[in-house]
């Protein structure tokens, strides 16, 4: 694809406002993040140049997945808000070999140019016009930059020995490209932004019950906000009544945004109310063993045991709950 022109922005220019730091993932290190994951096409021509806001709201579950795959992540105070890149949206696709595709469609994303000053303006739901004022302010900062081509970055190819060196001697890690003096430089000068580590919080064990919710909005923002690394399927039977319910469906999910998944049909139920039955009591030991890894002092982060039924009360996940509690410790938390 052509460099991004200022004659493409004539006629106005769209924006997409995305948490931070998925907004961090695209413009930095080597611009690796080339899907936006949506649950609806974009409805620009391919081609088309698109305004990258990164909203107030900070997703914990993208730092997890930026030290996953990038191995460094910024800090909220220190990731900046507003209008922070332009970039070109290339197709909607329903499937990609990308560790940032989770779908179920991801807008292609190419030519990613940071903005050295982010143009301060609050963002919109869907995609939203950016007005005359901010336009024009984008448009006084591409002129006087130099808006490259971007491409992968070179360390997607390196051997898995690349935990053995520093994040700063890797090409395009920790580095954001600067347009004005047209080369790849430490984000740090940019936004003073370092690689930092994940803190580790308080231990909680969550329980959520998808009830009738037709999409994993509410869950993929219960899941960032509380830290949780494990979701523990407690259902007899790992399926709903829709597919996206299904062990298949939240398997791929959970993995597309760097959070475990484990159906444990031990911990089911076999009452048909709110009273726990397992299925084997038998079992039971064994299950435990196995929780411990996710609940033991070897754990990850905090943990959720999901449910079909939306309301705890009327359902034995809390009993299950307070079981593991009792076990390993730990305060429960019921979210709706």
């Amino acid at each position: 694809m052509p460099q991004i022109s200022l004659d493409e922005l004539e006629d106005g220019l769209k924006a997409i406002s995305i948490y931070r730091p998925w907004t961090w993932a695209i413009y930095s290190n080597g611009n690796s993040k080339r899907h936006e994951n949506r649950s609806w096409k974009c409805p620009l021509r391919p081609g088309d140049p698109i305004a990258i806001h990164a909203g107030k709201k900070w997703d914990k579950s993208g730092v997890r997945m930026c030290n996953r795959i990038l191995w460094c992540s910024p800090i909220d105070a220190k990731c900046p808000t507003g209008i922070v890149a332009i970039a070109r949206f290339i197709r909607n696709v329903t499937e990609s070999d990308s560790p940032w595709f989770v779908g179920p469609i991801g807008w292609e994303l190419a030519d990613v140019v940071v903005l050295e000053r982010p143009v301060d303006i609050g963002g919109a739901q869907r995609l939203w016009s950016v007005p005359s004022w901010a336009l024009k302010q984008i448009k006084a900062q591409l002129k006087r930059q130099r808006v490259p081509n971007t491409r992968l970055p070179k360390w997607r190819e390196m051997p898995s020995t690349i935990n053995s060196c520093s994040i700063r001697d890797i090409p395009g890690l920790g580095n954001s490209y600067s347009a004005a003096r047209r080369d790849w430089v430490p984000s740090s000068e940019l936004f003073g932004q370092d690689p930092v580590e994940v803190a580790e919080e308080p231990f909680k064990i969550f329980t959520f019950g998808y009830g009738n919710r037709r999409d994993y909005t509410e869950l993929q923002d219960h899941l960032a906000e509380n830290c949780i690394t494990r979701l523990i399927d407690v259902r007899l039977k790992p399926r709903g009544w829709s597919p996206r319910w299904s062990a298949a469906q939240l398997q791929k999910f959970c993995s597309g945004i760097g959070v475990g998944y484990t159906w444990m049909t031990a911990f089911g139920n076999v009452s048909g109310t709110s009273e726990w039955i397992p299925p084997n009591y038998a079992a039971l030991d064994e299950a435990y063993k196995k929780a411990e890894f996710y609940f033991g002092e070897g754990r990850e982060g905090n943990v959720m045991l999901m449910c079909a039924e939306l309301d705890h009360k009327k359902c034995h996940r809390t009993a299950v709950a307070e079981e593991f509690s009792q076990r390993f410790g730990g305060e429960i938390v019921h979210l709706r």
